[in-house]
């Protein structure tokens, strides 16, 4: 009998492609919901959380799912907050837990931007602005 104490490797997760934008850079976005992908040991549980301790914390879990024959998994339509539109970071923890319990983690932290320029409307009441 062999006893399996490895962790899988590290989560190694990414967003979908357009979300980082060449001014902002990566994991950068303006949008409130991202995909994220990636890869771990195949048949292994991965947990999403809001937050950057996972379940070493008291960070609510979002999520859960298990990865593939080949290890991928997919995070669909994850919620970020863009904090009344304001410059914010969002930290999520993947972890991935093998059969055997073992865990690994990692950490992905996107910052949401508002590039909206405001709108204004400006009119003029009936009767002012004559002379």
């Amino acid at each position: 009998m062999v006893l399996d104490t490895a962790p899988p490797h590290d989560p190694d997760t990414s967003a979908d492609a357009d979300v980082g934008r060449a001014t902002l850079g990566p994991f950068h976005t303006t949008r409130q919901q991202v995909e994220l992908t990636g890869t771990t040991e195949p048949g292994a549980r991965v947990e999403l959380y809001r937050g950057s301790q996972g379940s070493a914390g008291t960070d609510p879990r979002v999520a859960t799912l298990t990865a593939d024959a080949s290890g991928h998994y997919t995070f669909h339509a994850v919620d970020l907050n863009l904090n009344n539109q304001r410059v914010w970071d969002n930290p999520l923890t993947v972890e991935s837990r093998d059969t055997a319990g073992n865990l690994s983690r990692s950490l992905v932290t996107f910052t949401t931007h508002d590039l909206d320029k405001p709108t204004l409307t400006v009119s003029l009441r009936a009767g002012y602005g004559r002379q």
